[in-house]
């Protein structure tokens, strides 16, 4: 017996000393990326470049885990930013596209739907504190926030490794993981039954359709494959919205054969992982393609270049 208790003790030591090793590996591991993004974000942000954004994306986490703007960039060569935030709700929406007009005058915008139904609504002060964090590192030199950098945030909510990773990927979140829908059945149901959306959600809405009626930008208003958060009741309240301002509305949870609810989401049906954005990407590209959407751009070869690299930068940090 007391051999048998030396020798579990010695296998528990050593299997105790193998996890700390592992552990501290993987803490200067992560350290490191982390400061080599940290890096990467502020050094674009000090980039002196041309008004290059052809789309600005606004919306909650479904939009940062489903549209890749440097894929697009890549097979379609449109620039793009997405400007998105876990629980984002309308009114931070509507500050972050007041800021960034100061500075942007985008072809398109596209406002991802989900952040009318969830999230807890920010006041006034707070949604435009919050707007330099989830512009930066595009801001580059909008005069107000020069002095900010990618640490600047630390103390807000949303500061953490994915927020930076997400500010080193033009607003992406990149994630493998593979957590399958444990339900298969259909969950865009037809119904002639609508959602409710609170009045000053509602009231923000309409804010920002008439911003971009008087700054002249197109908007496209869009749902990221979400198969826990969105709804045909959902659809419906959106369709009605999108119709009454004259909008068009691409809802992406129409579509059944886009998304394999067992391979691209990364938590069971809320969010996609890599490889639903991959798709959805690739659909946005071919949709502002097909309807003329975006114009030809005219960037500099140096940004050109910037973005390429950025794009290479991307590939090489996921591999």
């Amino acid at each position: 017996m007391k051999k048998f208790l030396k020798i579990f003790l010695i296998f528990m030591v050593m299997i105790s000393t193998i996890y700390g090793c592992y552990r501290f590996y993987q803490e200067k591991k992560e350290e490191k990326q982390l400061q080599r993004i940290q890096n990467q974000v502020n050094e674009q942000s000090k980039r002196k470049i041309d008004d290059e954004l052809s789309v600005i994306a606004i919306g909650n986490s479904n939009l940062y885990s489903g549209f890749n703007p440097l894929q697009l960039w890549h097979e379609y060569k449109i620039t793009s930013f997405v400007a998105a935030e876990p629980s984002q709700d309308p009114n931070r929406a509507y500050y972050i596209l007041k800021n960034v007009l100061e500075f942007q005058h985008p072809q398109l915008i596209i406002w991802e739907m989900d952040e009318m139904f969830t999230g807890k609504d920010f006041n006034d002060e707070k949604a435009q504190k919050y707007a330099p964090m989830n512009l930066f590192p595009i801001a580059r030199n909008y005069t107000n926030w020069k002095k900010y950098s990618a640490q600047s945030f630390k103390n807000y909510d949303n500061y953490d490794y994915n927020y930076l990773s997400r500010m080193a990927t033009k607003g992406y979140l990149y994630k493998t993981k593979v957590k399958a829908r444990k339900q298969n059945k259909n969950f865009m149901i037809k119904t002639i039954k609508r959602a409710n959306i609170k009045p000053h959600r509602q009231e923000i809405f309409y804010k920002i359709v008439s911003l971009l009626k008087e700054k002249q930008i197109p908007l496209l208003l869009i749902t990221i494959p979400s198969a826990r958060s969105w709804t045909m009741e959902k659809h419906n309240t959106i369709m009605d919205l999108s119709k009454e301002v004259g909008v068009p509305f691409l809802d992406l949870n129409l579509n059944n054969q886009l998304i394999n609810w067992k391979k691209d989401t990364r938590d069971e049906g809320m969010h996609l992982n890599d490889y639903g954005a991959q798709k959805v990407t690739a659909y946005i590209g071919e949709y502002l393609k097909e309807h003329n959407l975006i114009e030809n751009q005219t960037i500099s070869q140096e940004s050109q270049k910037m973005w390429d690299q950025d794009y290479y930068d991307y590939i090489e940090m996921i591999n």
